[in-house]
């Protein structure tokens, strides 16, 4: 519809010689408008056909200050009443509002995903990771009685090794290197029992599976086995979940703040100043996250020497060891944290992105439920989260005092997974992020003039 351009001008301090209520999916042009003003439109209507579809009103004229120039725009709300444009009552106002959302959401694919497709593949997949009971424990058996011994374990015990030249001093190393979780040592004294306490839903089972071994021995009232839990006497979970926690922090900072750090930057156009620098992709990235790298290793000290002090969990390990661990993680987790900033255009998107990664660290890692007792379609996925291999190496080193040999397989993995992802994101950085050829802005049609 046609306003008056004196309502106009008193409003807004300017002219306008038509103002439109256009509405999808085609413009009501007002009769007035020449052939010349109409071409003038149709040019820019990758301008005002977006706002339309969102249900603005857009206005179309001569600019006052410019002669033989025009000038398209959006009228604000103030405005809007004022004119007396688009006058409705409440429900048209809602049932507009509706479906503009409606069509923004439609054209945001990636919320829309997760929406709809995000919370069935997380059901699926943590309904089958969600398992607190072990239905197969590696059990060792040492001693010159061991292979009968290891002949009447019923399930759920799993015998992985005999050694009947063991001692106990075998078995105790077998636990400490994780081959088992229990170890059942033969003597002529007598049977006696050993179990990892760093394994709390595979002694509870254990215990429970020994119990009832005991009680169905013909004659009744066999003597219980005696027992000795290792390296968590009381089976303490915060002993066990200390460890953990540090690594997840760890991710946490690495994945999530990293990413935003990044993607900040990259939305103030503070990278594009690094266009005139003779930096390479590798040294952008090496000064960016190298910050993030000591506030982490800070974190990381801080979490531990709370724990340590607050719930007197043991440090029995190698420090090296556990250092060099915890660096190599850490290179992993900064590596995610650009990697998601070089495909998020917002910080919101790279929080999506970053929670999508950190969800399945905290549920599939071992770090709430015990890996062995995943279904083996859903395991997998914990073989490749590098959290895994961290909780093995921080509880080994920890709780157990394991060696340097016993941890080289996870530190190695630690290490393939560091040069992927860090060489993955230094890739995308290189292409996506890094300073090249300034980008030329594309002019707005209303801040462009053409001759009437």
């Amino acid at each position: 519809m046609v306003v008056s351009t004196r309502w106009f001008g008193s409003c807004t301090g300017a002219t306008a010689t038509f103002v439109f209520r256009l509405k999808a999916p085609r413009p009501d042009f007002a009769p007035e408008m020449t052939d010349a003003e109409r071409e003038i439109m149709g040019r820019h209507a990758s301008y005002w056909q977006p706002l339309v579809d969102e249900g603005r009103t857009v206005v179309f004229g001569p600019v006052l200050d410019s002669t033989g120039s025009w000038g398209l725009g959006v009228v604000e709300p103030i405005v809007r009443r004022a004119l007396g444009i688009g006058d409705r009552d409440r429900g048209s106002a809602v049932w507009a509002m509706v479906t503009k959302e409606f069509r923004q959401l439609r054209r945001d694919r990636r919320t829309l995903a997760m929406m709809i497709i995000l919370p069935v593949l997380l059901l699926v997949v943590f309904g089958f990771a969600a398992n607190f009971e072990v239905h197969d424990i590696p059990t060792v058996v040492v001693g010159p009685d061991a292979a009968e011994a290891a002949s009447t374990l019923p399930a759920p015990f799993h015998v992985v090794g005999i050694d009947v030249v063991g001692s106990r001093a075998t078995a105790e190393a077998r636990l400490r290197d994780g081959d088992a979780a229990v170890a059942m040592v033969t003597s002529p004294a007598g049977t006696s029992v050993l179990m990892d306490g760093t394994q709390l839903f595979s002694v509870q089972t254990a215990r429970t599976a020994l119990s009832r071994l005991e009680a169905g021995v013909p004659g009744g009232g066999a003597r219980a086995l005696p027992l000795r839990i290792l390296y968590n006497p009381q089976l303490k979970t915060s002993w066990v979940m200390i460890p953990g926690l540090a690594g997840l922090i760890l991710v946490f900072i690495g994945t999530l703040i990293t990413s935003l750090g990044v993607v900040r930057e990259r939305q103030a156009g503070t990278l594009e100043q690094l266009a005139v620098m003779p930096f390479r992709a590798f040294e952008v990235i090496v000064g960016k996250v190298a910050p993030y790298l000591v506030v982490a290793a800070a974190d990381l000290a801080l979490v531990l020497a709370v724990g340590m002090g607050l719930f007197h969990v043991p440090f029995v390990g190698n420090v090296a060891t556990f250092v060099l661990g915890s660096a190599l993680f850490l290179v992993v987790t900064l590596g995610m944290g650009v990697l998601v900033s070089t495909v998020s255009q917002n910080q919101g998107q790279a929080i999506q992105l970053a929670f999508m990664l950190l969800l399945p660290q905290v549920l599939l890692s071992g770090l709430i439920f015990p890996v062995e007792s995943m279904a083996a379609g859903v395991r997998w996925i914990s073989y490749v989260l590098p959290l895994t291999y961290f909780i093995e190496i921080s509880r080994g080193v920890m709780l157990k005092a394991a060696p340097f040999g016993t941890l080289v397989q996870p530190i190695v993995l630690l290490a393939v997974l560091a040069a992927a992802v860090f060489g993955l994101a230094v890739v995308r950085f290189r292409r996506d992020l890094a300073p090249g050829p300034a980008r030329t802005t594309r002019q707005s049609p209303g801040a462009e003039g053409a001759a009437g």
